[in-house]
């Protein structure tokens, strides 16, 4: 026995958490871990589930612009 233990697989996950900031309501974001660990928070982006199509967003158009929703939610920031 060389006393070395044999590597172990690196575990990546991503969970759909809801972070509250602030003490305000809790938003929806994409927390990345790696063995047990968290290493980044980042915003929770709907097309990566679902198509632009199936939610039927609002649109509105005024002096030749178009606004539209984003689809991504992303975290409050203080």
């Amino acid at each position: 026995m060389t006393g070395k233990s044999a590597p172990s697989e690196k575990t990546e996950k991503t969970f759909i958490k809801g972070l509250a900031l602030g003490g305000h309501g809790a938003l929806p974001a994409a927390v990345d871990t790696r063995d047990g660990r968290i290493v980044r928070i980042r915003p929770l982006h709907l097309d990566w589930k679902y198509d632009r199509k199936q939610f039927n967003p609002w649109k509105i158009q005024r002096s030749g612009k178009t606004f539209e929703p984003s689809m991504k939610i992303s975290p409050a920031s203080f």
